[in-house]
């Protein structure tokens, strides 16, 4: 427990929030130049994120057993939703055009520049936090109406 709440629930919050660090990092590189991911598809990715941190608040503040289910089921959303967008975007910048017949638009003096793009640490961090969010959620789903050791009545004991 870390100030009172199981790492479960730190978890939680930490995946949205590097969800939303992800979102402002370089998703793409060619040579010395890159690409935010809130200059496409991450802008979705950053929505969802604060989505994502502003409900796990709620579901860990809420002291009522069994926690509510929509703050976690919002976080399955929102983390499937950035595991797409990602992978998409991952695999546009790996797949390349070489093959087809308009390849020769794409080369300068005869050197493929589809090869010099390359996928960045924001991009990773997103894709990486989304997973862990969808199972964190999933994981807190399932322990929603558990007590936590701390939060617990303590019993008194008879000798």
């Amino acid at each position: 427990m870390i100030s009172g709440y199981p790492l479960r629930l730190w978890w939680l919050g930490a995946s949205a929030a590097l969800m939303i660090v992800g979102s402002f990092g370089p998703w793409a590189r060619a040579l010395f130049i890159s690409v935010s991911g809130t200059d496409g598809d991450g802008v979705v990715t950053l929505i969802g994120g604060i989505a994502a941190v502003i409900a796990a608040f709620l579901f860990a503040r809420n002291p009522t057993r069994p926690r509510p289910w929509w703050p976690l089921a919002l976080g399955v959303v929102v983390g499937i939703v950035g595991v797409g967008i990602t992978a998409n975007v991952w695999w546009d910048l790996e797949s390349s055009d070489s093959s087809d017949e308009t390849a020769s638009e794409d080369e300068f003096f005869d050197f493929d520049t589809d090869a010099l793009v390359t996928v960045s640490w924001g991009l990773i961090m997103t894709l990486a936090a989304s997973i862990s969010l969808v199972v964190a959620s999933g994981f807190n789903f399932l322990r929603r109406g558990a007590v936590d050791q701390a939060a617990a009545p303590s019993e008194p004991t008879s000798s």
